[in-house]
Parts: structure tokens; sequence; C-alpha cells
């Protein structure tokens, strides 16, 4: 088994950070959706704003208020207007990986999505 990129979100604005709430990335249910990623689902985040890492769970926000707050002890790991990666991984074997496509989200500054992307092993990037 080797671990390839399945799912993720990119250029996700940080829109609120919740100390006090369950450890978890909470998203807007429709980017939820539109990256096929479900509450409970574990991924890791990187906050490109701050060069950090870290993993926890998605959890649903109401859809189409394009929330993506961090909560619980993750909140200390961003402030609002950071820009997240939401990423989830899957194990495959040899034989899958001809047929493996990741869902890769863009987002613009607002939390809307800009473009969905299907990404491939063998895709080359120029």
């Amino acid at each position: 088994m080797r671990e390839f990129l399945r799912s993720a979100i990119r250029g996700a604005s940080v829109t609120g950070c919740r100390p006090d709430g369950d450890d978890a990335v909470v998203v807007d249910r429709d980017l939820l959706a539109a990256a096929d990623l479900l509450p409970l689902e574990r991924v890791t985040v990187t906050n490109t704003s701050r060069g950090l890492r870290f993993e926890t769970v998605c959890a649903a926000a109401p859809p189409g208020g394009r929330a993506v707050v961090c909560s619980g002890a993750v909140a200390g790991s961003a402030a609002v207007g950071d820009q997240l990666v939401i990423a989830a991984y899957a194990g495959l074997d040899r034989e899958d990986l001809p047929h493996h496509v990741a869902r890769v989200v863009e987002l613009a500054e607002d939390n809307r999505v800009r473009a969905v992307a299907a990404r491939t092993p063998f895709d080359v990037e120029g």
C-alpha cells in the first residue's frame, strides 16, 4: 500500500477560530461535498500563511456560509484570514493506481469554488 492524495481543498481562508469547540476543522458542507470529504474524516491541514501543519478531523458547517473554522486545540494553529490546504489521503495497491483520480478544489479568496480538478499519479505538471 502506498499513500496518495484523495481529496483536497486549496486556498481556504479561515473565517473563525473557536478554541472552546471540539478539535476539528469545520468547513461549509457544500465545500466538503465539492471535495468529497466527510465529517469525521481525518485530514492533514497545512496553514500556508504560518508554515504549520496539523492533523484533525472535518466537521460540517451549515451550507452556503463558506465557513472554514479551526476549532478546539487546532484553533491555536490559525488566525482569521490564514490560508489553508485541507487534504485527505488513501492507501492504494499497485493495481489501483491506474484508476486513481484525486479531486482538488481550488477556492477564491471568499471561499467560493474557483475550480475543481481531477489529478492522477501519472499527471506531468509543467
